[in-house]
Order: C-alpha cells, then sequence, then structure tokens
C-alpha cells in the first residue's frame, strides 16, 4: 500500500491510535511534522497497521499497532532478548502499540542481489536462532511438530473449503506432510519474515532489518523454509545462504525434513492470503503446484 500522510499540526489525525498512540508519541518529545501509513498489515478485524513518523526534530520513527497486545509484548521481549544491532530496536511499548527505531536504507528487493547480502541475511537469521530464550517463554530446544501438523491441515481445509485447491491436490499435500513430518524438531526464537524486502542495506553498509513483528518460538526448520518461500532464490543463491547460515547454526536437522516445512511455510502463507480472495493467494498457490510436481 504506496505511503500516505500529512504534515503540520493536521498530522497526528492519520495516528487514530487512541490515548496510548498519544502517549508514545508524547515521550518524544518533539511535535509529529509528518506521519505516512507505510501498510495496513492485516484485516479490519485485526487493525493491524504501520505508521512513518518523521518528528520536528528531523528524527523519524516507526509507529506499530500489532495484532493484539500480546503479540506486541512477545516480539518486544524477544527483539530484546536477541539483542542484535540488526535487528530494529522497539523503543517503548503501550499495550498492542510499538514504537520502533527508523532504520533509514535501501531494501534487498530493490538492489542487485550480491553473496555478501545472502550471508548477512543468513548469518542474522542464525543468530536469531541460536539467542537464549528469556523467562517466561518455552525453553525447550526441541519441540514436537503437532502444531505445525495442525497448521497444514487447518489450512488444507481452508483452501477446500473456498475452491482453491482442488481435492485430488489437497490428498496428495496431506500425504506428503504426513510421510515427511520429522515429529520433532529444533526450536528456538524464529522470525517467520525475514526475507529481502524486509532487510534493508542502512547507511553504514550493514544489512538490518526493518519489520520483526513476527518473533516468536517455534520451530527453526519454519523459519528456514519462510526464508526459502519469501525470498526466492535461484539454486545457486540458497547453496549459498544456506552455506552462511551453517557458519554459526547447523541447518542438517531441518535440511533433511525440508520439503515438511516447506509445505507449512507455503500452506501458511496460502491461508493468510486465500482470506481475501483466491486472486491474491495466487502466488502461494502456484508455490504449492510446484511443489506437489517435485514430492
Amino acid at each position: 500500500m504506496p505511503a500516505h500522510g500529512l504534515g503540520g499540526p493536521d498530522a497526528i489525525l492519520i495516528i487514530d491510535l487512541g490515548p496510548g498512540g498519544a502517549e508514545l508519541l508524547a515521550g518524544l518529545r518533539s511535535p509529529v511534522r509528518e506521519a505516512a501509513v507505510l501498510t495496513t498489515l492485516g484485516s479490519s478485524a485485526t487493525r493491524r497497521v504501520a505508521y512513518r513518523v518523521d518528528l520536528a526534530d528531523g528524527r523519524t520513527v516507526k509507529l506499530r499497532r500489532a495484532a493484539t497486545e500480546e503479540r506486541a509484548r512477545c516480539f518486544t521481549r524477544l527483539a530484546a532478548a536477541v539483542g542484535d544491532p540488526r535487528l530494529a530496536r522497539v523503543l517503548a511499548r503501550r499495550g498492542d502499540l510499538t514504537l520502533e527505531e527508523w532504520i533509514p536504507g535501501t531494501p534487498l528487493d530493490r538492489l542487485e542481489l550480491r553473496d555478501a547480502h545472502l550471508a548477512e541475511g543468513a548469518e542474522l537469521l542464525a543468530a536469531i536462532h541460536l539467542a537464549d530464550v528469556p523467562a517466561g517463554f518455552p525453553a525447550a530446544r526441541a519441540v514436537s511438530t503437532e502444531t505445525a501438523r495442525a497448521g497444514i491441515e487447518t489450512a488444507l481445509l481452508a483452501l477446500r473449503a473456498a475452491g482453491a485447491v482442488e481435492e485430488s491436490l489437497a490428498g496428495l499435500l496431506r500425504a506428503a506432510a504426513a510421510e515427511r513430518d520429522p515429529r520433532t524438531a529444533p526450536a528456538g526464537i524464529i522470525h517467520t519474515d525475514l526475507c529481502a524486502e524486509n532487510l534493508v542495506v542502512d547507511p553504514g553498509g550493514m544489512v538490518r532489518a526493518v519489520d520483526n513483528e513476527g518473533l516468536r518460538i517455534g520451530p527453526t526448520g519454519f523459519d528456514l523454509a519462510r526464508v526459502w518461500y519469501r525470498w526466492p532464490m535461484s539454486a545457486s543463491a540458497w547453496a549459498g545462504y544456506v552455506s552462511a547460515y551453517a557458519r554459526l547454526a547447523d541447518p542438517e536437522p531441518a535440511l533433511a525434513h525440508f520439503a515438511f516445512w516447506k509445505l507449512a511455510a507455503v500452506l501458511h502463507s496460502a491461508r493468510v492470503r486465500v482470506r481475501r480472495g483466491i486472486a491474491a493467494a495466487e502466488v502461494p498457490l502456484a508455490r504449492l503446484r510446484a511443489l506437489a510436481r517435485e514430492l
């Protein structure tokens, strides 16, 4: 969605986020010069939205409303636990609202892809996976795949109900997932949306992640598969990405069952997008059919 906004004293009118938003902005101790909607991030039911806010003193921040207060609390705590300067910092939180560091730079999807960019993206993902899980979150380094299996089944049922896939394809994918399910998998902090459009090269040349709302605890194999899906690469580029990841973390447990994680990742995206209509799900549905031909 293109950014749009208002400048001057009316800028605050675009930020209809209630008293929590006003408190966060007041804490910056500088008038809002301009506010722009970056994107609406979900359905009207969740009211997810993100703003770029330019202040009169020259600073810029991002103001985000998450799907729920729990989601905002979760990714705020996990970002702090990772503690990596390559992640945009959460400056403050009020309920479901977060005020975040604005990282200037050029997204990787607008640049010529270089081996160094791939390596930095892979090493960041590995660093996230290896970070210590903070108190209050499940600390196990291995988890059951039961949640992933349930997600696959729920997505298949939703796609069938929407008429997005035929029963024969749904049956093939269901059987393939059951056959390739590892039952248990390595787990830790995962990003769920590390891809070229969410990574920028900042003015100092560092590759940094600017959209980290998806941080949560889960199977790292799913996270690698999300990168594979969200950041399409050639076979050689993907091999380079995995090789860079392997310098810090072991990808083999995920790769040994990668067909399962690919199905989980693509079906998750297809389910989310089909809610907006089958046309919106065209990309993940095409990837599902391609996966089916490989199985």
